[in-house]
């Protein structure tokens, strides 16, 4: 009855029947074990509640041997009754131990059966193994038991288990062989809590990733904008620098622009730190995700308008050739920039200045802009207007109007006559 009932009754059913007064299973049977195989928690607990116990063997479905039933749970991967086993006391591991099984011995990614517990979140079997194994094994690839938890998604089992290892002296600042503390795998997982208890307990903070990166530049890459934010208050609070650059010359506030992070950035931005000389070519890069506001506040805190890019591209340069933004957004930009003291007259190593970029585009709107500045025109610019891959009519006109050179010839003596004539015949 016990099988019919869990394998295809629904649990209020099973429930009417044992407060009826059913009949206990019979000898050598364990309705948990249904439960287990067909995965069926609600059951589970339903005949928990009821005084099934845990710790007694029964015939599993399809099988020729009984067994308890976290072991079913275990082989059938049914991690939500292995957990509820556990917590109602299966003294499976207990047995294995008392019949011989070597709590120490590393499987074959050299974890001990401590990290699998850490890594499953059993809490009960890992306060039972730290009282027989050493709590400083390492796994082949140098993780320690602590490290082992914080890849456990339960962010509240994850904050139990580590209280109870660090108490039981777990190293928070141990390196594995990536370089990487627990706290760096904290805050990838986004523990802000364990981060907090991990830092009370002397963690290193300053520690650095093999790249280079600090704590800060990792919770930038892996955390969404809430969570980030919250972790960058508690790092710096706690004394992480917010201007270290990692091995790529990047800082925190690098990694926040390029993710997109508005209120990280918002918040770097309210502290007293050098902002780097690249800050707003990456903003431009990532115009996106990071709104024309951050550029002016940036500008406004001292971010470096001057600077020039390999080619000598000025930010006026980028702005406009790249063609990442419409005309009204290229014009925003191009105010921007200017009104910050940005030369609208220099050219880079192609000897192009930004108005080549605002002709070759169409971004009429930017040229009268330019042309309003009685910036001087470039000898070729009727050239860049002619060869541009669009109709440049009102562009020649304009700028003809505003004296630009018609008798300009190219490098084998073509006249604009001649290039207009072979690129556009009639």
């Amino acid at each position: 009855m016990f099988y019919i009932l869990v394998r295809f009754a629904p649990v209020s059913l099973l429930e009417r029947f044992l407060d009826f007064g059913a009949t206990l299973p019979k000898n050598g049977t364990n309705p948990l074990l249904y439960a287990t195989y067909y995965g069926k928690t609600l059951h589970a607990q339903t005949l928990l509640v009821q005084g099934i116990c845990v710790n007694t063997q029964g015939w599993v479905c399809y099988a020729s041997r009984q067994m308890l039933p976290l072991e079913a749970a275990v082989i059938h991967e049914h991690h939500e009754l292995v957990d509820l086993f556990l917590a109602e006391g299966s003294q499976m591991a207990h047995l294995l131990i008392d019949a011989g099984c070597n709590p120490s011995l590393c499987n074959s990614h050299g974890k001990t059966p401590l990290h699998v517990a850490a890594v499953n979140g059993h809490t009960a079997v890992i306060e039972y193994l730290l009282t027989l194994e050493d709590i400083h094994v390492l796994a082949f690839n140098g993780d320690s038991v602590l490290h082992a938890i914080m890849d456990h998604s339960d962010g509240h089992e994850c904050l139990e288990m580590a209280y109870l290892l660090i108490d039981a002296g777990c190293n928070p600042s141990l390196c594995n062989s990536h370089g990487k503390t627990p706290i760096h795998v904290a805050v990838v997982n986004g523990h802000t809590a364990i981060i907090q208890k991990l830092i009370a307990k002397g963690a290193d903070i300053h520690v650095l990733a093999s790249n280079g990166n600090s704590l800060l530049h990792v919770i930038m890459d892996h955390s969404d904008g809430h969570e980030c934010l919250e972790m960058a208050h508690l790092l710096i609070d706690a004394g992480c620098n917010p201007s270290l650059c990692n091995s790529h010359g990047e800082t925190p506030l690098h990694v926040a622009a390029a993710n997109g992070h508005i209120s990280v950035i918002e918040y770097l931005l309210t502290l007293d730190i050098p902002f780097p000389d690249d800050i707003l070519f990456l903003v431009m890069e990532v115009y996106e995700l990071v709104p024309l506001e951050i550029m002016r506040r940036l500008i406004a805190k001292g971010a470096n308008v001057h600077v020039l890019a390999s080619n000598a591209d000025n930010l006026l340069h980028v702005a406009i050739f790249d063609y990442k933004f419409n005309r009204c957004q290229c014009l925003k930009v191009t105010k921007l920039l200017i009104d910050a003291g940005c030369d609208p007259c220099l050219s880079n190593s192609n000897g192009e200045t930004p108005i080549h970029g605002a002709v070759a585009g169409g971004y009429i709107n930017v040229v009268e802009y330019l042309l309003s500045m009685n910036i001087p025109l470039p000898h070729d610019i009727l050239l860049s207007a002619m060869e541009a891959d669009q109709d440049q009519v009102e562009l020649i006109h304009m700028l003809i109007d505003k004296g630009a050179d018609v008798h300009i010839l190219t490098s084998n003596g073509d006249s604009l006559l001649h290039v207009f004539i072979s690129l556009y015949g009639s």
